[in-house]
């Protein structure tokens, strides 16, 4: 079985509608930091694109405080797309090398700025306070992942 959250109702809407018919996926409005879901449910968790849209290191800890309660002892999260703090400089400034107008560059910069730009190490702090392993490894060759982003497994 799959289960699967979002806090944006669209989002979930786009999913359902991509669905035909499977009935091993169950889709629901949820905040990564307070999952209405049973101890050690799961065995495996995929969080892509999430942390940055919390609002700092508190924020990923409750998150991932969380999370540690809903995957079994020996599962793993694999955590994708953090934005990498030690390469937020070098994000903004090649902005400006972007085939885009005036308009579209100050858009993207502004939603980067919103964005929560991570550590490895404040991350890895946060991951083994919450009671995980943490392995920083890519976990994919997607065209969306940008070198400033890192990816991570934790592991119980």
């Amino acid at each position: 079985e799959i289960w699967a959250c979002d806090l944006i109702p669209t989002m979930l809407s786009q999913a359902r509608s991509m669905q035909n018919g499977t009935r091993n996926v169950h889709l629901f409005a949820a905040d990564v930091r307070q999952l209405p879901l049973r101890h050690s449910m799961f065995t495996k968790i995929l969080l892509v694109g999430v942390l940055q849209c919390l609002d700092g290191i508190d924020q990923v800890q409750r998150a991932l405080l969380g999370l540690s309660q809903v995957i079994r002892r020996g599962g793993s999260l694999w955590a994708g797309w953090i934005l990498d703090a030690e390469k937020r400089d070098a994000y903004f400034e090649g902005i400006d090398r972007l085939s885009a107008d005036d308009s579209a560059k100050e858009q993207i910069r502004d939603r980067n700025r919103r964005a929560l730009w991570l550590r490895k190490d404040e991350f890895t702090e946060v991951g083994q306070s919450a009671g995980f392993a943490v392995h920083m490894q890519k976990l994919s060759g997607s065209p969306w992942q940008t070198p400033y982003m890192f990816d991570a497994i934790l592991t119980r």
